[in-house]
């Protein structure tokens, strides 16, 4: 293996036996005959990650993503394939695996440590350190059976971060703690990260991913389906995680498309007194991506239905990014303070302004309010579209720097 490459990972395949495991006096007499199910946790999965590379470990639940961290850590082995680790490799899971239970926290620190490869000596110069950022001191000399889970983890990533083998694996070890305690991880992430640790991170949250990583790799079923950049990475993913949400099932390539609603049940689209019909945008193929070019405006045409005009309802759009984080919100009213007049059908255009967006992928929620009831009505459905810089634009849009790319007047 070459002396950049931190971790090989080749052909890695896991297999499970499903099925009832008898045991006891009666095992013999009801053992179960048929062949055990098999289960693939991991398909022949191969990459490799350079020295120094942050990695982001996303996909759905079940997806094989612990399995796979397990395996490259030692905690586990594969079925198949071979995992090579070039340097010290530590583990951080969210469940604290490989702290003793019957011991203190105290303790417990000193068995990681010489698990790491760390001497004793060094250890006790980092202890305070480890201490003060798990936020346990008061509890330290208590056996962590007596932790609750999240106390648990705070002191497994402390130790595993401040003393910080040249390789770390973590597992949603960010989704414990309160706010503070999680932006205080992140940074220590992003520091290791900088000082050319190797890290692996799974994680559920996006916008850390995205924040640190400058890798990410997606499992699907066990198999590896994309391998990249986040900005290239992320949009695809949150399609497939968005549209698996309000389709409830599995998604092609083909239903990633979302130029308009396919509007099947109308009682799902709005309150009573007034419904959306239609919402597309206007010059969109049906059968392809909506690509717009960021110097130009983005035109969505819009039908409504109102069935009752006593009622102060309102309609707008929600844009989101790709991490699901709201850009911003219009409404009719709020825009051109106009009120529904009559009952019947309306058909209008919304344009959203050129120079807006940055490169990435966009989604266009709707909803309904009503002023006077104080009621907000979101519609869970929603077309997408990404950008694209113009053709003759030499200029180089940085991609990581927000979802919005506003022109600027600039005068010297």
């Amino acid at each position: 293996m070459e002396n950049n490459i931190a971790i090989k990972v080749e052909n890695i395949t896991k297999k499970y036996n499903l099925g009832k495991i008898h045991r006891g006096i009666f095992s013999f007499f009801f053992k179960k005959k048929n062949k055990p199910e098999e289960f693939f946790a991991l398909k022949n999965i191969s990459f490799e990650i350079k020295k120094g590379d942050t990695v982001g470990l996303i996909g759905r639940n079940g997806s094989g993503k612990s399995t796979l961290l397990k395996i490259m850590g030692g905690i586990t082995y594969p079925t198949f394939g071979d995992v090579t680790i070039n340097g010290g490799c530590s583990v951080v899971m969210e469940s604290g695996i490989g702290f003793h239970k019957d011991l203190t926290g105290y303790e417990n620190i000193f068995i990681q440590g010489q698990l790491m490869g760390m001497d004793k000596e060094y250890i006790k110069s980092k202890l305070d350190e480890i201490i003060d950022f798990s936020e346990i001191r008061e509890f330290i000399n208590t056996p962590i059976k007596h932790y609750s889970s999240g106390m648990v983890s705070r002191l497994s990533f402390s130790v595993i971060a401040i003393l910080s083998n040249e390789i770390l694996l973590f597992d949603e070890v960010l989704s414990f703690g309160d706010f503070g305690f999680h932006q205080k991880a992140l940074r220590k992430i992003k520091n290791l990260s900088e000082s050319g640790r190797t890290i692996i991170s799974i994680s559920h949250n996006l916008n850390d991913i995205v924040s640190f990583s400058n890798r990410i790799l997606v499992l699907r079923n066990g198999e590896l389906v994309a391998d990249g950049l986040p900005s290239d990475i992320i949009p695809d993913f949150i399609e497939e995680i968005l549209l698996v949400r309000h389709n409830k099932e599995s998604t092609s390539k083909e239903k990633l498309v979302k130029n308009s609603l396919n509007i099947k049940d109308h009682s799902l689209y709005g309150p009573t007194d007034i419904k959306l019909k239609d919402f597309r945008f206007l010059s969109a193929n049906s059968d392809d991506r909506m690509i717009l070019s960021i110097s130009k405006p983005l035109e969505i045409e819009f039908k409504l239905e109102i069935y009752n005009i006593s009622t102060d309802w309102d309609f707008g759009i929600i844009v989101r990014d790709v991490t699901e984080s709201i850009i911003f919100t219009s409404t009719i009213f709020e825009e051109i303070n106009m009120t529904f007049q009559s009952e019947g059908e309306v058909n209008g255009i919304c344009t959203i302004p050129s120079n807006l967006f940055n490169l990435g992928t966009y989604f266009i929620y709707q909803y309904f309010t009503n002023y006077s009831k104080k009621e907000f009505i979101p519609i869970k459905d929603f077309i997408s579209f990404r950008t694209q810089i113009d053709e003759n634009k030499k200029n180089i849009i940085n991609k990581y720097l927000g979802p919005i790319k506003i022109k600027i007047d600039w005068k010297i």
